[in-house]
């Protein structure tokens, strides 16, 4: 999924509200991918020629063997398997079927923190930064709150607002979605942390991608 720029404006705009109203910082990382799973196509690969080998045992009959085949054929069905096996496990929603929901957990949670360090979000003047981090390939969301906001707010706030990204990006309704809980976030920051007398904009509202 590409975001337009008038959709990644729709998302700024929610976030320029917002900031306008609290000390709060929120910023918003959206992601292709949180991994590479470079693991996928070498066991793609080893499945295909495991498959072909087992095709080529099928067709040839019990009294034949990998022998009566010439050595270059073999090589060429050998070749089509690991190549085909490599590029199927490459495809994000066969990778969806066969990695383990805490595969894709673990991985898009080390990319978020890493994240809500590279985006400065710990270094706000009170401990409020939010970190809404969407990753598209894992269909996965993390939101991450500074110690000033996690201790008011706590952690089962969070599960809700996920929740409710989540749904958006599986209904089709993603940038809805993003911007109706940013300013949902916003109610509840604005409540806790109102603008102060010497209040600035301390992190950029631009939507970060990648």
């Amino acid at each position: 999924m590409k975001l337009s720029q008038s959709e990644l404006d729709k998302i700024q705009s929610a976030i320029a509200e917002v900031e306008r109203k609290t000390s709060g910082e929120i910023v918003t990382v959206v992601v292709k991918r949180s991994d590479s799973y470079l693991f996928m196509p070498l066991l793609g690969a080893l499945f295909g020629d495991a498959m072909v080998s087992v095709f080529m045992l099928l067709t040839s009959g019990s009294s034949l063997s990998f022998g009566d085949f010439s050595s270059l054929y073999f090589a060429m069905v050998q070749a089509v398997g690991l190549l085909g096996g490599a590029i199927l496990f490459s495809i994000p929603w066969v990778q969806r079927i066969f990695l383990r929901e805490n595969v894709f957990f673990h991985a898009v949670q080390r990319a978020a923190e890493a994240s809500f360090v590279q985006q400065g979000l710990h270094h706000t003047k009170n401990e409020t930064g939010i970190l809404l981090y969407i990753s598209l390939h894992e269909h996965r969301v993390q939101i991450l709150a500074d110690r000033g906001i996690h201790r008011v707010v706590g952690n089962e706030y969070w599960k809700n607002e996920v929740a409710s990204i989540v749904r958006g990006i599986r209904s089709g309704k993603f940038i809805d979605s993003v911007c109706e809980t940013v300013l949902r976030m916003g109610e509840t920051l604005a409540k806790n942390f109102p603008p102060t007398p010497d209040d600035t904009n301390e992190l950029s509202d631009r939507v970060r991608t990648d």
